[in-house]
């Protein structure tokens, strides 16, 4: 299994910590950063960008949310997962917004990151099944988890099939070879999609699709 490079960014010198010897038991995961401010992980990542930060939200002089909007802005390909003690809609809707992959709550043990770590590199996004409950929730009343979303959108057949393979935790690669076109010809696909729901990224395609009705949820 290919290596995945993790940073960590949190104030909390425990969480940090307990973050650091949990990947130790991940042999293709390594732990290349902790940082305790937005600011200082910012710093750090110019040396060695990796490919998946855990970002706390709620930090002194730079938070997840700025943090987040900065990395997405410079780091267009980096995967950006919510670690955090709050898991209200209001909170996951400000940090999509930002441009964030996924969303954990820092009650999440080691087999959850892992799990959680893995699915972000492999399709673009991540929801535990409690935060997945609590979008669902918010977005059966009138309240849009992210008002940036299109409240709707036209999509042609093969559109339709690629979303559901996309949130169905299918690859590009996958889904090239199951629909017999090009990876390229697929992401071609995906930036129209994303272009139509107003997403930044699959991680708001996913909740566009689950408002939508367009996968099934458990």
């Amino acid at each position: 299994m290919q290596k995945i490079t993790l940073a960590i960014a949190d104030d909390h010198p425990m969480m940090r910590k307990g973050v650091d010897i949990t990947v130790k038991a991940f042999e293709h995961i390594d732990l290349i950063i902790k940082a305790s401010n937005g600011r200082e992980l910012i710093e750090k990542i110019k040396a060695q960008p990796p490919d998946v930060v855990l970002m706390d939200l709620r930090m002194p002089e730079m938070d997840g949310f700025e943090t987040t909007t900065h990395l997405r802005a410079n780091y267009p390909g980096m995967m950006i997962l919510a670690l955090s003690f709050f898991d209200e809609e209001s909170t996951m809707a400000e940090f999509m917004k930002a441009g964030g992959n996924g969303y954990l709550t820092k009650e999440a043990g080691a087999k959850e990151l892992k799990e959680a770590i893995n699915t972000v590199m492999q399709t673009g996004y991540y929801f535990s099944d409690n935060v997945s409950k609590v979008i669902l929730k918010n977005l059966s009343g009138d309240q849009q988890t992210n008002p940036e979303l299109h409240g709707a959108a036209d999509f042609t057949k093969r559109e339709l099939k690629i979303i559901r393979m996309i949130c169905n935790e299918h690859t590009t690669a996958d889904i090239a070879k199951k629909l017999f076109l090009s990876p390229k010809t697929i992401e071609g696909y995906r930036k129209t999609i994303l272009g139509k729901v107003g997403a930044k990224n699959t991680a708001g395609l996913a909740i566009y699709a689950m408002k939508n009705g367009l996968i099934m949820t458990g």
